[in-house]
This record gives structure tokens, sequence and C-alpha cells, in this order.
């Protein structure tokens, strides 16, 4: 048998039978001036129970498995919900071949995970050394792996899930083949399984299973297309509210400098200190915003929906104006006018939160390269267009700002990131449409 630290050790991290057929009794060398190996009869019983444990954990494991792994991972799919579009495939074919349960499994490192499983209730994974699935993507399995009676196969006879609940007798499984990085692995299988030994199952069956395994793939592309997309949209959400804070962010710690001097006046204290309190109220606003957002996403995967609400369009266009322009290292006139036909109190039904970031990066930015292309002035009009009180908000440099044509590409840059959700403001009316 075996001794400590030798063969079991190696056997329990996926080495094969064989290797301990063809040195039963290998063990390491022993130290100099050490006596011989104890051998396991002799050991004492925690050691031996050890060493049948470990026995008891094995599994057969690919020659590439690290990479296997890597490719399954790559996926995203582990330890995600069930979705409709696998448990589709596993009810019809469940319904197909008369079967009480029907898994989509995929084979972790040390455990089967189901992203699909009708007819074992609420479990979702098992240890890998009771896997059947373990077994059926080997290189050398079949096409299908079939076990007509799990007590006639030695394999498999004293398995915890043969013997015990689920009570398994018959088992089929077509491996689930994905390439990663030009190399085709099996991920794991899609498997039928009874209670009662079938002694016979059709070329036709299997024909199903293997049809079954390619549509099971088709759908993991499919996931993991979608799960790259929404890591991707998911660092641009974070990067565009980083951006998008920067601003007030920068205006708020501006004015905790000003306010140090002793030399202000009352007034001068007053205007600074409003200009902070904007620069929190936006802030605010931007992370309130975000976490919404975020919540939206992990209980729906869908973006948060826009809030709009009725608010005065001259306070919002001023407050975004100041802290716009507000610290700007080469300061330039800024020349706003409001059309004389809009009433002082008009009000437009606009994402507020959304519209003040596109506002408030779009004239910081018109500020900054308005000194680059030495134009000297920023304007900013507020118009009434078609008998209603409406903001303008377009990128024409002769309706909201002028500025160079790196300016603009901002501009197009903010309105993306302000309205994530494909969203855009109407050309005019400064509405989301």
């Amino acid at each position: 048998p075996p001794s400590r630290g030798g063969s079991l050790s190696s056997l329990r991290h996926g080495a094969s039978m064989e290797d301990l057929r063809e040195h039963p009794t290998q063990s390491p060398p022993p130290e100099a001036g050490a006596g011989a190996a104890e051998p396991l009869e002799l050991q004492e019983p925690a050691a031996l129970a050890e060493a049948h444990a470990m026995v008891d954990k094995w599994f057969p494991m690919p020659p590439d498995e690290s990479r296997r792994v890597e490719a399954l991972h790559s996926t995203g799919i582990l330890d995600t919900p069930p979705q409709e579009q696998f448990d589709r495939v596993t009810s019809m074919l469940r319904r197909i071949l008369n079967v009480p349960i029907c898994l989509v499994s995929l084979v972790d490192s040390q455990r089967q995970w189901f992203k699909s499983n009708l007819g074992l209730g609420e479990i979702r994974e098992t240890h890998r050394c009771s896997a059947f699935c373990a077994h059926a993507i080997m290189p050398g399995a079949p096409q299908v792996m079939v076990v007509h009676d799990a007590l006639e196969d030695p394999r498999f006879a004293k398995n915890d899930l043969v013997t015990g609940e689920p009570l398994i007798r018959f088992y089929a499984g077509a491996p689930i083949f994905y390439e990663f990085e030009e190399v085709t692995f099996k991920l794991g299988t899609i498997c039928v399984i009874d209670q009662k030994p079938r002694p016979h199952f059709s070329v036709g069956d299997k024909q199903l299973l293997m049809d079954m395994s390619r549509i099971v793939t088709d759908e993991l592309i499919l996931f993991k297309s979608a799960h790259e997309e929404r890591a991707r949209e998911t660092q641009r959400f974070i990067t565009c509210t980083a951006h998008d804070l920067k601003t007030p962010l920068s205006v708020f710690r501006l004015a905790v400098g000003i306010l140090q001097d002793e030399k202000l006046t009352p007034t001068e204290r007053s205007e600074i200190l409003h200009h902070a309190e904007l620069s929190c109220d936006m802030m605010s606003s931007i992370i309130d915003g975000a976490i919404g957002s975020a919540r939206a996403r992990w209980s729906s995967g869908e973006h948060m929906e826009s809030c709009p609400t009725v608010i005065r369009i001259r306070d919002l266009v001023d407050d975004c104006a100041k802290i716009g322009a507000f610290g700007q290292a080469n300061p330039v006139e800024l020349e706003m006018t409001h059309d004389p036909r809009l009433p002082r109190h008009a009000e437009v039904f606009v994402d507020g939160v959304l519209l003040k970031r596109c506002l408030v990066n779009l004239i910081s930015n018109a500020m900054k390269h308005a000194v680059t292309c030495q134009q000297g002035c920023v304007r900013i009009r507020v118009m009434l267009r078609d008998a209603s009180a409406e903001a303008s908000a377009s990128g024409r440099r002769s309706d909201l700002a002028t500025f160079s044509e790196q300016g603009m590409d901002q501009f197009e840059k903010d309105i993306a990131c302000a309205f994530p959700t494909g969203q855009e403001l109407s050309p005019m009316t400064g509405r989301i449409g």
C-alpha cells in the first residue's frame, strides 16, 4: 500500500490510477539517517482514515485541465442564476427521452455545477469526485458516454449518487464543446439520468443528445458575448461617473481653499459657499444616480430608467454655468443669453441630473478649448422654440457654446456618457426622448 506523503497525495490532485498500479508502493526516498517510511497498516487510525478519504475523492483529470478550467471561467457563467434558454433545452430533452432528470453540467476544478437542473430540486452543484460528467469529458471518452446500470459499472457502483439519493442507475451525457484561444475544450455535458437501468439507448437518442449539446454551446457563446458587453458597459459607466465627479470636486476643493482667505468680504464668502454647495449637491446627485443604476443592473441586468421631473430651465443652466466656469485656470468670458419671450420661471420636463452632468461637462470643456483656440468667449443661449419653453442642447457651436472641433468631439462623448441607456436629447427640446 502507498505510504503517507506518496502516491495517495498525488492521486488526490488528479494522478491516474495507472500511476498507482505501476508504482504501488512508491514513496519519497528517506532522508539520511531516517528510517523507512511507515507502512500504511501501521499508521495511526486518523492517518489511515485520511488516506482512504483521499482515495474516495479521486476523479479523472484531462491532461490540459488548467487550460480547460481557464476556458470555463472565461465564459463568466459559473454561479449565475438559471436562465430560460438553457432550461428550455433540458425541458425538451427530458420530455422527448422520458427521463426524470436532465442537466446542463459544467465541470469546474473541484465541482460540477448545474446551469440547468430539472429533476434534482434545488441542488446547484456536487463534488467532482461524484460526477459522472467528469468521466465524460476525458479525452478517450465516447461521443456520448452511456452507463446502462451504474451498479454494474465498477467506476460508479460505490458512487455516493448511486448508493444514495438520487439513486442514479442510468446515465447518458454528451460533452459541451467550447473553443478558447483556438483550442476546443470539453467544459461539461448535457446529460439525462434515470433511477432505473436502461439496457437500450439508441443511435437516434445519442444523436439527439449531441444536437442538444451543440445548442448549449451556441447559447454559451451568446452568454459570453453578453457578459463581455456588460463588463465593457460597466467600465464605461465607472469611467463616465468618475469623469463627471471631477469638475464639481475641483470646484469644491477650490472653494474650500479660497474660504481660508481672511480678507474675503461677507458677500464674497457667501458667493463662494454657494458654489461649494452647488458642487456638493451635484456630486450627491451623481453618486445617487450611480448607486441606483448599479442596483437596477444587479437586479434585472438592465439600465435604470431615466427620472424626468419638472425643473426651471434658467436655474438649471445658471447653476451649470457657475460650476463649469468656476475656478478655470485661464478664465474666459462667459456670455449667457435667454430668449426674451421665455418666462423667468419657465419649466421643462427632463431628467435634471443627467442633463446637468452633460451641461457641466460641455461648459467646462468649452471654457478650456476656448482658451486653446484663442476665441476668448463661451456663449450659452436658452431659446424659445415652437411656442413652448425649451432649452437648447444641440451640438452646434452657435446654440450652446463656441469651442474647437476637439471640443465638439468631447461634447458627443459627454452626451453618450450622460445618457448610457441610449436616450438622447431632442435636438432643441432638451427633453428625454
